[in-house]
C-alpha cells in the first residue's frame, strides 16, 4: 500500500478507471467453484465410518460415529460426484453413491439403515439467514421403522406424515415458540411420542428422527438437533 503514495497521477487516474471497469455489468464477479457438504452417519450398530470423495478421503471426515456429523466441508462442484462411506480402522468400502452437487450451494449427506443395510439420504441445505429475532428449522426421518411423523410449530401442524427417508422445508419460527415432533407407532398407539425444542435466534437446525421402537441404548428410538450454522 505504501507504494500507491509515490505513483504518478495518470497512474492512480488508470487504476481506478480499471477499478471501476471490473466492477460493472460487463465484468461481473467470479462465479462461485465451490459447494459445502456436511456429513451424518446415521445407521444403527455403526462402527466409526470414514468418507472418500471421488477417491479422495476427507479428512474433516475420517471418523463418524454413530449420530455424529462432519461439519460443513468445501468440496470442488460437480455431477455424479463419487461418495464412498468406509470403515475408519480399515479400507474397506461400505457403499458408494453418486451425487450431483451445484456450486455455491450447501447439502447434508444422512448415511441412514441399520447395520450392512444402509442408503444415503441427500438435502439441500437453505443456509440464508432467517429474519431478525427468528430461528429456522426442518425435520429429517432417519428411523428405518418407517414411522409417519408429525412435524408441528406448537400446535400448528407444518407437516405430517414425514415417513422414512423424507424431510420437510425450513421454517422459521419465534425463539418463544416451541417445536414438536409428535411420533405415531401404527402398532402400539401407546408409544407414541412426542418432544418439544427450544431454538436460538439467528440459528439454523436440522432434528433428525433415529433408531427404532424395538431399539434399545443408542439403537432406541431418539429425536437429536443438529446446528446447520
Amino acid at each position: 500500500m505504501k507504494r500507491l503514495v509515490y505513483v504518478s497521477a495518470l497512474a492512480a487516474i488508470a487504476g481506478f478507471s480499471a477499478c471501476s471497469k471490473s466492477d460493472s455489468p460487463n465484468n461481473p464477479p467470479p462465479v462461485p467453484t465451490t459447494a459445502k457438504v456436511m456429513f451424518s452417519n446415521t445407521v444403527i450398530g455403526s462402527t466409526p465410518v470414514g468418507v472418500k470423495l471421488n477417491d479422495t478421503l476427507l479428512t474433516g471426515a475420517a471418523n463418524l460415529d454413530y449420530l455424529d456429523q462432519s461439519g460443513y466441508i468445501t468440496i470442488t462442484p460437480g455431477n455424479h460426484q463419487k461418495v464412498q462411506f468406509l470403515l475408519s480402522a480399515a479400507n474397506v468400502i461400505l457403499d458408494t453413491n453418486y451425487i450431483d452437487f451445484t456450486a455455491n450451494n450447501s447439502y447434508s449427506v444422512f448415511r441412514t439403515g441399520v447395520g450392512n443395510t444402509s442408503t444415503v439420504v441427500t438435502v439441500s441445505d437453505d443456509l440464508t439467514a432467517p429474519a431478525s429475532g427468528k430461528a429456522k428449522v426442518r425435520f429429517v426421518n432417519l428411523s428405518p421403522d418407517n414411522l409417519n411423523a408429525g412435524f408441528y410449530l406448537d400446535i400448528t401442524k407444518m407437516d405430517s406424515n414425514v415417513s422414512y427417508r423424507h424431510y420437510t422445508s425450513f421454517a422459521q419460527v419465534n425463539t418463544t415458540d416451541s417445536v414438536k415432533v409428535t411420533i405415531a407407532d401404527p402398532v402400539n398407539p401407546p408409544n407414541n411420542q412426542q418432544v418439544k425444542f427450544k431454538f436460538a435466534a439467528g440459528k439454523i437446525y436440522t432434528i433428525i428422527l433415529t433408531g427404532t421402537f424395538s431399539g434399545s441404548g443408542n439403537a432406541a428410538l431418539k429425536l437429536s438437533e443438529i446446528m446447520n450454522n
